[in-house]
Order: structure tokens, then sequence, then C-alpha cells
């Protein structure tokens, strides 16, 4: 029994003693194989390089032979202008327009005319055109003094030894230029040179043919190390220019910022070749991927382990056959059970995978949306029920048939079936997309597609994986949206349109009454009591004014028409503009009102002052009108540096305003409705006062604006409301401020200019003639565009001042033709429309600017000014002098220091109510409390400063 044991174990060591020893010879025969590799792959590097030797040694050669032709003219044909050129041209027509720009024959200075010590004919191609050639004769002067030029004394030094020169830049080419000299007949001085010049552009292209395996990179130097020729030679250029901002070309990137370049875009790359170019003196490298000869060492691994395996798979037959001729039966019994078991196992498994088969093929054909494998000719390898019910046939019926056989998609749709899937299996990549298949009853289904490559094995042609969502309730959703989205935009014009006409319709009768009421204002010939009752018209036609803009606010929010009109604003001279009007209201109900104002705040900002305005005025307001006792305050914060904007192209700085107030408060149901339009708090008297509107516009604003209107209140303690906004800072705002800030205008200085006003109403027009006549203008009317032109012709106007909508011709057409006859005549638009399109129409047309209506007189009068570039006349001398005639007897100065105080923060209520005081003083003061109540009317605060200062002279 030990001797039957110990048999088969000798003979299945003997039968491993063979393959161990050839294993052992494979491993050393491939150790030795990988130098061999590497010498391979340089040969073939080299070869590559010695290609484009070859290919160079040629351009060479016709070079030389190009300069041995132009020196064989010299002898023959030496001084004849005329001969030589047609020589050269001749010569030069027969070379490679790509390779040979121009060549040239160069003689050192004699005299070979009577004044004429220079000839050096050079003839060379267009640019543009390269089979056009030019002779240059500029360069036969001295001011092109070509002995002096490298090219020229390389090829001089080197007696009859062609030479090459660098590559070098010139008209964003690369040339070099070829120069050899020859010599005086039967002397051995040196007569001149044959110049060719050599295109390279053509360099990158056969450099690009070298580059066809993706492992390789070849690239040129010049003899002094410098590249010129590289497959990514603008990332280098760009690469070198980060870190040398002088370089210009590719020919000044040194060999280090080369190396720096190749590590960092190709880290993986080793120099495997480097020949020098005879003649020329150039180097091609050849750079080859690490990864290459890393493949092929595991190539020849695998090779390795292939045939080890095979070894090792016949010394296992060989043991297999040994085992089963000697080994017992109860070995082979074992077997037999074994492989019995293993059947057991097999069919087991094959149940299973028909049972995951059939279990897959249920889920592909319950999802809702369509799966289907294409082949490469477009036949279904598989499709799922979904599929199936869309092309009216079963599941079994699509396997092996096209989208074509099935009668179900029209031609069309099938065509942009397979032209989509030849994309996708050419491309390779995945594709989303949106087609249609109209079905037998003319109905068509819209289906969302992604289809991509499907990779079963390598070295197989790919199919094509689809699976399509059915998306046509989707789209008849999205075409009803965008019909209820052109609905809504025909709304939205039909409402603009109609504010367009509300706004002209009610802002005309108020053009009526607040102009008059202004020119009222204007007038010296009223009484105080009168002018009290004029003051009375003009705030209640204002408030009706700002009513009206409340709705159309509200109305041109709801269709997005209002727009921001940003412009320069003395930013603390707004702030105190908008205190003195809440301070005015706070005292007359008896409340404390404080502004607070940091002394850093920027003087010049950039925003719209009328919208701003407006949402200040309408908070400081409300917390006036729900304040009885106490306090209201606003605080003006800058709440950090300013910065600089690139969405504004300027430098902004952060201001919050906060209004606060101790006033009757809210509760927290209140303060969430009090920002919605047409909701108001308090208490009915209230709530009359106003529209119910100021909240929900001023949110809408200051949101235009880039902030948002926040609130804090309690019930019976007072609210308070803030708001933050970036506003651009502005440096020359002085320049834009200067209008009315003299005080009342009452005249002009130079020759009377003429002013045409068309309108068709006659109130507009009596308003704007009546402030203008006054001024000492020359006024012309017409009620419509047609009387506007004759009377342009006939009153040959300065100015024009003309409404836009207007019957027979409106304003647009009248400024558009006499534009087209007149550069010079000046045309202001002045409508009470308020959309911005009609405003820039006008500018169109030929306007040289826009007034809206109702006109407010400072404003038409700062536009006539610059226009018409006048010098304004002001009240405030003739007051000066009136003053000193009349002698008034003035208070002692203590008693003004009060007065003072208050005319210049523009105090015009406590001004009234400090003359009164002085004048109960004495009698004798009574000439000059009228003097000062008279300014205070009129609002001249700086009047009044002036007449103060006149009591210390």
């Amino acid at each position: 029994m030990r001797t039957s044991n110990i048999i088969p174990w000798l003979l299945n060591l003997a039968c491993l003693v063979p393959p161990l020893l050839l294993t052992s010879v494979l491993v050393l025969f491939y150790r030795l194989r990988v130098p061999e590799l590497h010498r391979q792959a340089q040969d073939q590097r080299e070869a590559i390089a010695e290609q484009f030797v070859s290919q160079m040694n040629q351009q060479v050669a016709i070079s030389h032979q190009i300069v041995n032709t132009v020196i064989s003219l010299v002898g023959p044909l030496r001084g004849d202008r005329t001969q030589v050129a047609e020589r050269l041209h001749a010569l030069l027509e027969s070379t490679d327009p790509q390779l040979i720009y121009g060549i040239g024959l160069w003689f050192e200075p004699e005299e070979f005319e009577p004044g004429v010590r220079y000839f050096g004919p050079y003839i060379h191609r267009d640019l543009k055109q390269r089979d056009r050639l030019i002779l240059t004769d500029e360069w036969e002067t001295p001011d092109y003094d070509f002995h002096t030029q490298h090219w020229y004394l390389l090829a001089k030094k080197n007696l009859g030894q062609p030479q090459f020169t660098e590559p070098y830049f010139d008209t964003d080419l690369i040339y070099i230029t070829l120069g050899q000299s020859f010599t005086q007949p039967n002397s051995p001085e040196v007569a001149g040179i044959a110049s060719v010049d050599i295109t390279l552009p053509l360099l990158q292209e056969q450099i690009a043919r070298l580059n066809t395996q993706p492992e390789d990179m070849v690239y040129l130097t010049t003899s002094s190390g410098n590249v010129f020729v590289h497959p990514d030679r603008h990332k280098l250029l760009a690469a070198a220019k980060a870190k040398n901002p002088g370089i210009q070309t590719i020919l000044e990137v040194s060999g280090a910022e080369l190396n720096a370049f190749h590590q960092t875009h190709y880290p993986d790359f080793i120099p495997t070749s480097s020949i020098t170019i005879p003649n020329l003196g150039w180097q091609i490298h050849v750079l080859t991927q690490r990864d290459y000869f890393l493949a092929k060492i595991v190539e020849l691994r695998h090779a390795m382990s292939l045939q080890i395996l095979v070894i090792w798979l016949g010394t296992g037959g060989l043991l297999i056959i040994l085992n089963y001729t000697i080994l017992n039966r109860y070995k082979v019994r074992q077997l037999r059970a074994y492989s019995l078991t293993l059947e057991q196992d097999v069919a087991k498994r094959s149940a299973q995978l028909e049972e995951q088969k059939t279990f897959l093929r249920k889920v592909i054909d319950t999802t809702p949306n369509i799966i289907f494998v294409k082949d490469t000719e477009g036949h279904f390898i598989l499709g799922n029920q979904a599929l199936a019910e869309i092309y009216q046939t079963t599941v079994e019926d699509l396997v092996g048939k096209t989208d074509a056989e099935f009668g179900v998609p029209t031609p069309e749709e099938v065509e942009r079936f397979q032209k989509i899937d030849r994309w996708v299996l050419s491309h390779g990549q995945l594709q989303v997309v949106e087609e249609s298949v109209t079905q037998a009853n003319g109905e068509k289904r819209c289906f969302y597609s992604i289809k991509t490559p499907l990779i079963l094995a390598e070295n197989q042609p790919p199919y094509l994986l689809g699976v399509a969502t059915d998306i046509t309730e989707r789209k008849a959703i999205e075409a009803e949206a965008q019909r209820a989205r052109e609905a809504a935009d025909l709304a939205n014009q039909a409402k603009s349109e109609f504010l367009a006409n509300m706004s002209h319709e009610l802002r005309t009768p108020l053009n009526g009454i607040l102009g008059y009421a202004q020119i009222l204002q204007r007038s010296n010939a009223m009484s105080q009591e009168d002018r009290k009752g004029v003051e009375v018209i003009y705030q209640a036609g204002t408030h009706l004014l700002t009513l009206i803009n409340d709705v159309l606010d509200l109305a041109k929010i709801e269709a997005r028409k209002l727009e921001l009109i940003p412009q320069t604003v003395n930013f603390p001279s707004f702030i105190t503009g908008v205190a003195e009007v809440i301070g005015i209201k706070a005292q007359e109900k008896g409340l404390e009102f404080q502004a607070i104002t940091p002394p850093q705040l920027p003087e010049g900002v950039y925003v719209d002052p009328k919208r701003l305005r407006q949402v200040l005025l309408n908070l400081l307001g409300n917390s006036t009108k729900f304040t009885h006792q106490g306090k209201v305050t606003l605080i003006v914060e800058q709440m950090g540096l300013p910065q600089p904007s690139l969405e504004l192209d300027a430098t902004i700085v952060p201001i919050r305003f906060t209004v606060q107030d101790t006033g009757v408060g809210m509760t927290p149901e209140q303060a969430k409705i009090i920002f919605l339009p047409f909701e108001q708090v308090g208490n009915q008297q209230q709530k009359a006062e106003g529209t119910g509107l100021g909240l929900a516009i001023s949110r809408q604003i200051v949101e235009m604006m880039g902030g948002n209107i926040q609130v804090s209140s309690e019930l019976g303690k007072g609210s308070r409301f803030w708001f933050e906004l970036n506003l651009p800072l502005v440096q020359d705002w002085k320049e834009e401020l200067t209008v009315g800030a003299e005080g009342k205008i009452i005249g002009y200085d130079g020759r009377r200019c003429k002013v045409l006003i068309v309108d068709d109403k006659i109130v507009n027009r009596m308003v704007v003639r009546e402030v203008l006549e006054s001024l000492g203008f020359l006024v012309a009317e017409a009620e419509n565009g047609q009387q506007g032109i004759e009377q342009y012709q006939q009153f040959q106007p300065d100015l024009i001042i003309t409404d836009l909508v207007m019957p027979k011709l409106d304003g647009f057409e009248l400024a558009r033709r006499i534009r087209e006859e007149d550069s010079e005549v000046r045309i202001i638009a002045s409508s009470a429309s308020v959309l911005e399109h009609d405003q820039d129409r006008s500018i169109v047309s030929g306007c040289n600017d826009f007034v809206p209506k109702p006109v407010q007189m400072e404003q038409l009068l700062g536009r006539i000014q610059k226009l018409l570039e006048l010098e304004w006349i002001y009240e405030r001398a003739i007051a000066t002098s009136k003053t000193i005639e009349l002698e008034l007897i003035y208070p002692p100065g203590e008693e003004l220091s009060a007065l003072k105080e208050f005319a210049k923060i523009g105090d015009i209520s406590a001004v009234e109510e400090e003359v009164e005081r002085l004048r109960g003083l004495d009698e004798k003061y009574g000439g000059f409390c009228d003097r000062i109540l008279a300014l205070a009317n009129e609002f001249n605060d700086p009047g009044i400063l002036e007449l103060l200062r006149s009591t210390t002279t």
C-alpha cells in the first residue's frame, strides 16, 4: 500500500520539474526583452525624426539650387535692371509658392548709373495672393541699407558658402533667409549676395503629420535652443507670456520656459530622440508617453503569462492522465458522484436564470416607458410592451424588424429616428431628444427619448439602448400655458394703452390747475391772504396728483411698466429736503421730529430721487399720521465701506434708512397685511386720508432698487420700518445740480430768444407762455402739429416745446419733419404720458429733451437754460438793492442769531414765528419784519441770509 501511494506522488513530482525549468527560462528571456523594446521604440522615433530631416534636406537643396541660379545671372546681366527683374520674376514664378517667398540679388555699393550706387532688385510674393509677384524698388534706396543687415553680413563673412539665418518673424510669419556671396570677376573680393527668403508655415503641417501617433509629440528648436515649431504653440506662448509679459513671439520662448511648460502639460512624456538637421543647425525632438512603454511591457508580461499558463495547463493535463490511469476506482467513483452533483447544480442554476429572465421581462413590459435595443442596422434586438402598443404589434414581432416595417411612424419620422440613431452610434455619446410618432388614427404622440450606446463586448459593434417617456399630455399643458401667456401679454398691452390714455386724460386738466397756481405764486401783486389761498389750491392739486400717481404706479407695477430713472443727487441735501417736509407736518401735530444722519454720508449718489423720496415720505407720512404724541425719527446710516461693483461698474455704498415712531403701533396680523394693495389700518378718518396703496407701491419700488422693506411693531408702543440700498457714488455731482440754486429767475442776459409752443390744449399753452413772456422770451403758439410746422417756417424759433399726442399731426412726426431740414433748432417734448417708451421714442424722433406734465417750471427752465446756453438773472440782486434803498432799521445783532439759524436750515415756519417776536420788540422794526416775511413767503432763504449779512456791514 505504501509503494502504491509513493509512486503517484513521485510521478506527480517528476511532472512538475520540466514546467518549473521552462518557467524560469521564460522569465529570464522576457527580462532581456525589455531593453530591446526600448531600443526598438527609440529607433522608431529616430526614423520619424530622420524622415523630417530628409524632407528638410530636400527643401535646403532646392534653396541652394535657386541661389546658384541667381548667382549665375550676375555675369551676363550685371547692372541691367530690366533683365535681372525679368529673370528673377521667372525664377520665383517657377518655385513652390508655399515655400519660397522672395528672391533677391544684392550688390556691393558702386556707381551702377549716374547718381545710383545701390543695386538690389528683390522679387517677392503678395501674402494675400501668392501667385501675384511684386518687384520691390524701395529697397534700392539708402533708406534701407541692406549692406548692414544680419543676413547680408553673415553671407559676406562666409565667402562663397551658403548661410542660413535663424528663424525670424516678419509680417506675422516665420521666415529663414539663405544667402550666398559671389565675387567680382577675376577678383576674390565680394561683389554681392544672392538671397532666398523661405517661409516656414508648412513646417507646422509637416510636424503635425509626424505627430500621427497619440503617444508621440514632435517639436523643433533653433540652434540656440529656442522653440519655433510646437504642436501646442498657442498654449506655450500664453504660458510664457504669463511668466514674462515681455515675450511677444514663440521664438522668444527659452529652453527653460519650454521645459517648465512640458512639466506642466506633458508630465508623462519622456525624450526618446533628438537629431540635428545639417546646414540649418536646428534640432528635431521627439517625446513619447511613458505609458506607451509601460503598455509594451504589460503586453510582454501578458504573453509570458500566457505561455507559462500553457505550460502549466499541459502539466496539469499530464497529471490528470497519470491520476486517471493510476489512482484507484474509488477516486473515479468520487469524480462520478461530483459530476452528478455538478449537473444538478447546473440544472438548478439554469432554472434560476430562466426565472430571472422571466422576471426582467415582466419588469420591462410593465413599465409605462418605452424600452428598446437596436443593432447598427436599426433592427430591434429587444422591445417592451409599451413600444409594441405604439407600433400596434406584439413584443415577439418587434425583434428583427426596423421602424419602417410597421407603418405607424411616417417616413419623415422614421428618417429622423434613423438620423439620431446613427449619430449616437457614430459619436458614442448619449443624446436626449424630443420625438413624435403619428399613430394610425392620426393622433401624434410626443416622447422624451434618451438614446445611448450599449457596449456588450470589446471589439464588437455597439448596440443602441433607448428609453422614451410619453410627454404628450405635458406638451398639451405647455401649449395651453403658452396660449395663456400670450393672452396675458395682450391683456398687459391693453392695460398699458389704457394706462397711457388715462394718464393723459387725468394729467392734462391738472396741468392747467397746477400751472396757473405756480403763475399766481410768482406774482408780486397778491396779498398775503390771496397767496395762502393759491397755496391751498396748489397743495390740493398736488395731493390729487399724488393720489393719481399712486393709482397709476400700482397699475404700472402690475403691468411691469414702472421704471426707475436714476440721476445724480446731492445726498445730504436730498435727506434735508425730505426732513423739512415731514418736520412741518410733525410740528403741525405737535410732534417732535428728528433726522439723524452721520457726518460721513456721501455727498453725491446715483439714484431715482423721485421714487426714493416717494418711499421715504410715505413711511414718514404714515408715522406722522398714526403718532398722536411723542416722536418721529428718520435715521440714515452708512452700513459699511464703499466697495467696487462689477455689475454696476461703479463704487457702491450700503445705506440703511430707518423710520420709527412712538405711535399706535400694530398687531402682528396687521403687520402682515399692510404691504398689500388697498389694505389700511387705523380708524375710519385715518383710512379716508389715503388710498391704501402707499406701502404696497413703496415696497415694490424698494425691491426694484435692490432692497426690501421690513417692519417691526408693537401695539400701543410704535413701529419701526427700515430698508437697505446699495447706492452708486458720484464724484462730479455739483455740475448737475446748479439750476435753481441762485433764487427766483426774473430774466436772462443776451438777445431775446423765440419759443414756439405746440399743444392742442389752450390751458397748457397759456401756462408756459405767460411764464416765458414774463422772463423776456418771444412766444408763438400752435394747436396741432400741422400748424406747428407752418409757425416754425414763419416764426423761425430758437426753441420748440411740443406735446406728443395731438390731432392731425402728433409731436413725434412734427419733430421728425423739422429735424429733416433743421439740425440746429432745439426741441423739448412735453407730455402727460408716463410710459418710458414714449419718452425714448420722442428722443429718437429728433427731440433734444423731455419734460413730463404737469410741467414743473423750474425743471422746464433748467432744460431751456441748458439747450439755449442762457445766463439767468435772479431776483436776489434786485432784492439786495431795494433793501439798501429803504434804509431799514435792523434789530440788534444778538436778537438776530436765532433768525439766522432758522434761515440756514430752511425752516420757514420758524422764521415767520421769530419775525413776529421781533415785531413785538419795537414798531420801528416793522419794515425789516415785512421784508423778511416777503422773502419767506417766496421760500427765498438765500435772500433772507443775504439781508441778514448786510446788518453786519
